[in-house]
């Protein structure tokens, strides 16, 4: 799929009597399924201005209609040649539409992407960061392209939060930050200047505030504070949270977004099959 957006890519449509439309990617799948394509001031034929060209997600095939019949019928249809490889959900859309994301969505890989990102002998450990957020953060997100880094830590300043909590052991982090998210290869995150969270106590806090903390350093400090060990003081622990940080915005044109998580039991989704190739 293009970086063209859901808002950006409009679709002129026209009637007998002159009448014209425009309509947005999803709200032209919408018609295109309709019983009727009629146009609804004056009930005459509507027809497409110029040659639509429908798309497979799965094979990239693209499939150029004249008409908004022959649109339905060849997305009822399916892509036959993924048909012919075995596979048999729904795949053929007008691009840019939610109904594309949908079915990318719900096409869910056999597990061996996940397993890319495993540690063999290690279900404690994986590949795998984790940015989750709600769904319409994840719709944003995906319209950008991009996870813009916000003020955060022991001094306050931007940038974006992962989680190297590996799958299986969301549920707790997804109640508070969303069922949904994107997930990145540690690799490629480090490359870009990222890495683990700092979590160390009051004392080592103040021991190298002596000397102070390098700028690049402070986007990964976080404060250790727990009651057993500073008695009568607020507790501020979020190890369990096993954060990982990028000092600056996360561009996907830049770190690739290696599968997406769409609700609590939706198997990761390889980022090429979501469209993130820009």
């Amino acid at each position: 799929m293009s970086a063209t957006t859901e808002n950006e890519s409009r679709f002129r449509l026209e009637c007998d009597s002159g009448h014209s439309y425009r309509m947005s990617p999803t709200q032209l799948q919408d018609f295109i399924t309709s019983d009727e394509h009629l146009c609804s001031k004056c009930k005459s034929p509507v027809f497409l201005s110029e040659e639509l060209n429908l798309e497979c997600h799965v094979c990239s095939m693209v499939f150029g209609v004249a008409s908004l019949n022959e649109a339905a019928a060849t997305i009822h249809l399916g892509c036959q040649d993924c048909v012919n490889r075995s596979f048999t959900g729904d795949s053929i859309n007008v691009p840019n539409s939610w109904y594309e994301l949908s079915d990318m969505y719900h096409w869910k890989v056999n597990g061996k992407r996940q397993a890319a990102l495993a540690r063999p002998k290690r279900a404690d450990y994986w590949e795998g960061v984790i940015h989750f957020c709600s769904a319409s953060a994840f719709t944003g997100i995906y319209n950008d392209r991009c996870i813009r880094a916000n003020k955060t830590g022991l001094f306050d300043v931007p940038a974006v939060c992962l989680t190297e909590t590996p799958v299986g052991n969301w549920e707790e982090i997804q109640e508070v930050y969303g069922q949904f998210g994107f997930v990145f290869r540690k690799r490629d995150l480090i490359k870009d200047g990222g890495g683990p969270c700092i979590s160390i106590s009051e004392d080592l806090l103040f021991a190298q505030k002596k000397k102070g903390f390098a700028e690049k350093v402070k986007p990964f400090v976080n404060l250790l504070r727990i009651p057993s060990a500073t008695p009568g003081k607020k507790k501020y622990d979020y190890l369990h949270h096993r954060e990982w940080r990028l000092p600056h915005d996360l561009a996907f044109d830049k770190v690739e977004p290696y599968a997406v998580i769409v609700g609590p039991f939706t198997t990761p989704v390889t980022g090429q099959q979501f469209g993130m190739h820009l």
